[in-house]
């Protein structure tokens, strides 16, 4: 039975944030479903165990009740037969990186894998060219632990916020020497989208941290 987030792949972690957020559940019903996602047991297995397993079972969920912590960011992941290495510079992006991530962003936590996807390469190739994607997203729902998936996030919103951050500055120190008032124009509404986007975030609002202990304290998430 997993009984830490670092042994917890992201798979399972959705899977259990989904039960937090089911208040079609009492407690007790969202604890059985704890408990098969950690140990892979069907719920109606669970529901056959005698009263003792199921306790000390049910105790060692208590990890959902806390916050995941990052890991520290890795040059490589190695997932099953895949090495997959994180982008770490934004601006080295293809154009169908970015369009991708753009479109996932816009709905975050429906599209955590396939976000994490976008930014986990195998090692020596380019972004969707010469390997399965769906098999890179297997590999990241079914054996990435969280805590990595928190590390990668972190990083990624950074080296975001710092890009929009460079871009700005460009931007407001280009503005200076523009003279056309339709380009002028142009370039103070991409100075307004670009401080719109360091005020209020980037799109990749991702929250990794548990929405569980709402979930079994009775308060309806809103995640």
């Amino acid at each position: 039975m997993i009984t830490s987030y670092d042994k917890l792949p992201v798979g399972k972690y959705l899977e259990a944030c989904a039960v937090s957020c089911d208040m079609s559940r009492d407690m007790t019903g969202r604890t059985v479903a704890y408990i098969s996602i950690l140990s892979d047991m069907k719920e109606t297995e669970v529901l056959l165990l005698p009263l003792e397993e199921f306790t000390d079972m049910a105790r060692k969920t208590a990890f959902l009740c806390n916050d995941a912590e990052p890991d520290e960011l890795a040059d490589c992941y190695r997932l099953g037969s895949l090495e997959l290495v994180p982008v770490r510079d934004f601006r080295k992006m293809t154009a169908g990186q970015y369009i991708d991530f753009q479109a996932l962003a816009k709905n975050p936590h429906d599209h955590l894998v396939d976000i994490l996807a976008v930014f986990l390469v195998p090692k020596g190739m380019k972004y969707g060219d010469g390997y399965e994607i769906d098999d890179v997203k297997a590999a990241i729902r079914d054996m990435l632990p969280v805590t990595a998936a928190l590390a990668l996030q972190a990083f990624f919103l950074k080296s975001l916020h710092d890009l929009i951050h460079a871009s700005l500055i460009s931007s407001e120190r280009a503005l200076k020497l523009v003279r056309n008032p339709e380009k002028r124009k142009m370039l103070q509404n991409q100075i307004a989208n670009l401080r719109h986007s360091l005020k209020n975030g980037d799109g990749f609002a991702l929250s990794m941290t548990s929405v569980i202990p709402r979930a079994l304290t009775g308060t309806k998430s809103s995640t």
